[in-house]
C-alpha cells in the first residue's frame, strides 16, 4: 500500500512540471512561427520594403512592440542588435551588430517581465 501511495504521490508531483514544459514549448513553437512569418513578409516584399530592412538594420534598440492577434500573449519588435547577446563575440555571428532581427517576447499583460522567447536573424 505505501508503494502504491508512494508511486501516486511522484505522479502528481510531475504531473504541473510536466504542463509547464508543454506551455513553454507551445510558447516557443508560436513564437518561432511569428518571427518566420515578419521575416517572410518583409522578404516578400523587399522591393518596397528595402527601406525598412535597412532602418531596422541601422537602429540601435527595439521597435515599439506590435501585439500578435493570433496570440496576443505575444508581442514582436524589430532590432539591429541582438537583445540576448552581451557583446560581441569574435567568430559568433547571433552577436554581430547591423543584423536585421525580429524579437519576439511575451506581452506585459501576460508577463510583466516580458521576457524573450525568440530572437531571429536575417539578411535581405
Amino acid at each position: 500500500m505505501a508503494l502504491l501511495l508512494a508511486g501516486i504521490v511522484a505522479i502528481v508531483q510531475l504531473f504541473p512540471v510536466s504542463l509547464q514544459a508543454n506551455t513553454e514549448a507551445i510558447l516557443k513553437g508560436n513564437a518561432t512561427l511569428l518571427a518566420h512569418q515578419k521575416v517572410q513578409e518583409l522578404r516578400t516584399d523587399a522591393d518596397r520594403q528595402a527601406l525598412v530592412i535597412e532602418e531596422i538594420r541601422d537602429r540601435n534598440g527595439l521597435t515599439d512592440p506590435i501585439v500578435w492577434p493570433v496570440d496576443p500573449r505575444m508581442t514582436y519588435s524589430y532590432a539591429g542588435e541582438s537583445e540576448l547577446a552581451n557583446g560581441d563575440t569574435p567568430g559568433d555571428p547571433r552577436d554581430d551588430s547591423n543584423v536585421p532581427r525580429v524579437v519576439v517576447r511575451l506581452a506585459p499583460d501576460f508577463d510583466p517581465e516580458e521576457p524573450i522567447l525568440y530572437e531571429m536573424r536575417f539578411d535581405e
